[in-house]
């Protein structure tokens, strides 16, 4: 007999579970330091141990999120949206690069990305730190904010307010540049609902990291 593949809609895994549970591996993979602060933040201990939570968080998420998920929404889809990935990256840096020109024009700040600048001083301490701050948490923050969260808002309102909403809780999370996250959550949720396929945002979200924590 063969075994069906199993949908978020069906009554073993819930599209609310899945939501419940994505939360949960976010926050305790971005609270990670906090459960490792009696490591010294530049040990390399301190920064294994983080790579590691980071990818067994990834892995977990995306063997669920793989294994119950629909089969069109597969990685496999990436290159039929080619032209998606690379226009989502450049939109991406014309929007960080219109809204630090704002910032410096209408406050004379300069930008800094708090997540970003902890970043790099990650990778400055160890350059393998790179997986976890380019990869693991742009792929576990675009399964939450892009898919599983707007998947559950979705079935109450329309995608337009589902947008806003996981967008404005992305930016929040993020800090510092709340105008900036905002834009970047908009668009890579539009990213999603354009193609449908959940992989786009992500290769976009971890392309745009790695050339900015690379170059």
């Amino acid at each position: 007999m063969i075994e069906e593949k199993k949908d978020f809609g069906g009554d073993s895994v819930t599209k609310e579970r899945f939501l419940l549970v994505s939360s949960f591996i976010y926050l305790a993979v971005v609270n990670s330091p906090l459960l490792l602060a009696k490591l010294p933040q530049d040990s390399l201990l301190g920064a294994i141990s983080y790579v590691a939570i980071s990818i067994i968080g990834m892995s977990i998420l995306l063997f669920v999120f793989v294994r119950y998920n629909d089969e069109n929404d597969s990685i496999m889809q990436v290159k039929k949206n080619i032209r998606w990935i690379v226009g989502g990256i450049i939109v991406s840096f014309i929007l960080q690069f219109f809204y630090i020109n704002a910032l410096l024009l209408f406050s004379h700040k300069p930008y800094e990305a708090s997540s970003t600048l902890a970043a790099l001083q990650q990778i400055k301490s160890a350059e393998f730190m790179i997986i976890a701050s380019a990869i693991c948490i742009p792929i576990i923050e675009e399964i939450v904010f892009r898919y599983s969260l707007p998947t559950v808002l979705e079935k109450r309102l329309s995608w337009q307010f589902s947008l806003v909403i996981s967008a404005m809780l992305f930016a929040l999370l993020h800090g510092n540049n709340l105008i900036f996250y905002l834009l970047l959550g908009f668009w890579f949720g539009y990213l999603y609902h354009r193609t449908k396929q959940i992989w786009v945002p992500i290769v976009v979200h971890v392309g745009m990291n790695l050339v900015i924590l690379l170059i």
